[in-house]
């Protein structure tokens, strides 16, 4: 009988070793990789003038590779509808370089969603629009914009802080992009 106990024991211990061997092979335990971020906060903050009746373009570069990935276009002009001139103003950016902008369809992008590949994309983005209409409702007043770089094969998400300022110029307060491809972007987070 003891014998019996012991071989059981035995044959316990060697099956419950096994399953507990096959169970930590089938879940391997999670590797964190720690993603860092390209964080630029603009001091004093960058502002986009609005020319008088012309318009002006401005560079930028997005994640400091010496290379500029943006277009920023800032038109003023005069409009004639019927007997009235009124002035109209556009701010448009455009990707260069191989990036592009989450198109947001009049939902704002908060503090703490998630920039990533479920988000629709264009290589251009009409930020602001104002005119004898009056603001477009596609106008970012205040808020964030979304944007992605595409490098060797791979997306770098990432997002900049703007404001409309005094006589429609634009403002970028700062921005970051991820440094981990694919990895998705956490608006507002920089560390």
């Amino acid at each position: 009988m003891k014998k019996v106990k012991l071989i059981l024991l035995v044959f316990t211990l060697v099956f419950a070793s096994c399953t507990k061997e096959k169970i930590q092979k089938e879940l391997p335990k999670p590797i964190y990789v720690g993603c860092k971020t390209n964080y630029i906060d603009y001091l004093p903050d960058s502002s986009f003038l609005m020319p008088v009746l012309s318009n002006k373009i401005y560079l930028l570069d997005l994640d400091q590779d010496s290379q500029n990935d943006s277009r920023i276009e800032c038109e003023n002009y005069h409009v004639s509808y019927g007997p009235h001139t009124y002035d109209e103003y556009n701010i448009d950016i455009e990707g260069i370089n191989n990036v592009q902008f989450v198109v947001s369809y009049n939902k704002k992008i908060v503090n703490g969603s998630f920039i990533n590949e479920n988000l629709p994309y264009s290589s251009s983005l009409k930020i602001h629009k104002s005119g004898p209409g009056g603001i477009s409702p596609y106008a970012i007043e205040e808020g964030f914009i979304g944007f992605r770089k595409f490098i060797n094969g791979s997306y770098f998400y990432g997002w900049m802080k703007v404001k409309l300022g005094f006589s429609n110029n634009l403002i970028i307060y700062d921005l970051a992009i991820s440094t981990c491809e694919n990895a998705s972007i956490k608006v507002g987070y920089h560390r």
